[in-house]
């Protein structure tokens, strides 16, 4: 059957399927980091929540078999239960699991399971979650983190090899966070939704790409092609698909519209997490650097220091190398890794800094 024939129930079971492949991939891309036995430390949000070897390892694996399970059956709501409380419980145990893509498949699956008597209903909140997400995403863009370090070093210099980039090239930047916003809110208007969804699909594509030359963070890959399935089999598969804001005020979807519509404001002013705030490729959220004083004890750390000088550890750096995944970007998760790095090596001696931007410059503050 086409997919432009699909009913409500078919369409999302396909996507469910379409989530279930997506998160077994990324989730074994990025196995390490839902285990304990690796070097980077874990963080859980309260000292209680520390749990032995044995759990992390069972919710990894519990987690593959549920996934499994609701590939071949997508619409039994006790396997979609048992999943969202798997992958929840997961996340209690360490808060560098509190990715944007873990975040986002969680909340796509959470919106399948409360629609379940109002099949129809899932599309339309799922467009407003994307949406949002598009939104915010390309807000979070218009800065000089953006431009500068993702735009400028990473984008045109390291990747394309411009080196002199500067004047209109330089600004041209902020087209790209602009642009990102208006398609997610055009995603929302019937003349421009189609149009915007396919853009965007290229927009994954195009990051898709980037990411393949740098070879760097492997583990927003499949989530980028299943956005393009999610905007394809929604939107432009699907020329009858109409939107209004009705299903957002119904029931469970109003959590939809609180965190991923109304909190992500929050983040500009410092009230809400980064990552839940869909600030994706920003270059805003801080980053963690260790220095390692000379009199220090010889650690197995070594391994993750900067090639040009070893003594040197970028957070960002060693997190990707190990468990294919950035550290959660927030001063109380980066608090929790300096102490867990001086409790599992007692005899370290280094210094602790935060690296981010300050009223358009980059500034460097000591981790007391």
């Amino acid at each position: 059957m086409a997919i432009t024939n699909l009913s409500p129930i078919k369409r999302n079971n396909l996507l469910v399927r379409v989530t279930c492949i997506c998160w077994i991939i990324t989730k074994a891309i990025s196995y390490k980091l839902w285990l304990s036995d690796r070097a980077f430390p874990l963080v859980p949000p309260f000292s209680f929540l520390n749990a032995p070897s044995i759990v992390h390892l069972g919710l990894l694996i519990l987690s593959f078999v549920l996934l499994l399970s609701l590939f071949i059956f997508p619409s039994n709501k006790k396997i979609q239960v048992c999943l969202i409380a798997v992958e929840l419980l997961a996340c209690l145990l360490d808060q560098n699991r509190w990715q944007p893509w873990e975040y986002e498949l969680i909340f796509i699956l959470f919106i399948f399971l409360i629609n379940r008597k109002r099949e129809a209903n899932a599309a339309v909140v799922l467009v407003w979650m994307f949406a949002a997400v598009y939104f915010y995403s390309g807000l979070s863009k218009l800065n000089h983190a953006f431009i500068n370090d993702i735009w400028h070093e990473f984008i045109l210099v390291r990747l394309f090899h411009f080196q002199n980039s500067g004047g209109w090239m330089y600004r041209l930047g902020y087209i790209v966070g602009l642009t990102e916003a208006l398609l997610g809110a055009g995603l929302l208007l019937k003349r421009t939704r189609k149009l915007s969804a396919i853009i965007l699909m290229i927009i994954h594509g195009t990051i898709i790409l980037l990411f393949r030359i740098a070879g760097n963070n492997s583990s927003v890959l499949p989530w980028n092609l299943a956005m393009m399935a999610y905007l394809y089999v929604l939107i432009v598969a699907d020329p009858s698909f109409t939107i209004n804001y009705k299903p957002l005020f119904i029931g469970w979807n109003k959590l939809v519209l609180f965190l991923f519509i109304v909190m992500p404001a929050f983040s500009f002013f410092g009230y809400w997490d980064y990552y839940l705030s869909s600030s994706l490729y920003s270059g805003i959220p801080p980053r963690m650097y260790m220095h390692i004083k000379p009199t220090s004890a010889t650690t197995s750390l070594n391994q993750y220091a900067n090639p040009q000088d070893s003594s040197l550890i970028d957070m960002n750096t060693w997190s990707l190398k190990e468990m294919n995944s950035p550290p959660y970007p927030e001063w109380r998760v980066y608090k929790g890794i300096k102490e867990q790095l001086l409790k599992n090596y007692p005899g370290l001696e280094a210094d602790f800094f935060i690296e981010g931007y300050q009223d358009g410059k980059k500034v460097k503050v000591e981790m007391k």
